[in-house]
């Protein structure tokens, strides 16, 4: 485990705590909140990753960041589609995170998907590992394996 990773670990680790104790500080950043999430993500901690979503919802409602993981809470974890396009209209940012987001609610043909996804690999160029994980979930959901 590299030193980034450890790190992402600590903080996972201390905001649980947190959570258990009953005092959730708002002294989270929101680059820690994302973290946080990701690596719950990572470990398919659903606890923590509510948790998350809640506080930043709380503390930083602007985040589009923390929007795009609620939304994606909200469609995989919950089965909110509805709720999930309803945060995704509601936003004003064109990210390649929304874009697979809404990609994936109107599950289209496959030929259309195929024309969707590569869109989105055209047009935008900066794809966090968050990005990444969810483009790749999102090729296995439309089934496009060859893709």
């Amino acid at each position: 485990m590299d030193q980034e990773q450890r790190r992402r670990e600590k903080l996972y680790m201390k905001f649980r705590a947190d959570l258990v104790s009953g005092h959730i500080a708002s002294g989270y950043d929101e680059n820690d909140l994302i973290e946080i999430y990701d690596y719950a993500n990572d470990i398919y901690d659903e606890y923590v990753q509510m948790e998350v979503i809640l506080s930043g919802a709380r503390i930083y409602p602007e985040s589009e960041e923390l929007a795009q993981r609620r939304a994606f809470f909200l469609y995989t974890t919950l089965s909110m589609t509805e709720g999930a396009v309803n945060i995704a209209l509601n936003h004003k940012g064109e990210t390649a995170l929304w874009e697979i987001l809404l990609l994936l609610v109107k599950h289209p043909p496959m030929e259309e998907s195929i024309k969707e996804m590569n869109s989105i690999v055209d047009t935008f160029t900066d794809f966090d590992d968050e990005t990444i994980i969810q483009l790749v979930d999102a090729c296995v959901e439309l089934e496009l394996y060859d893709w």
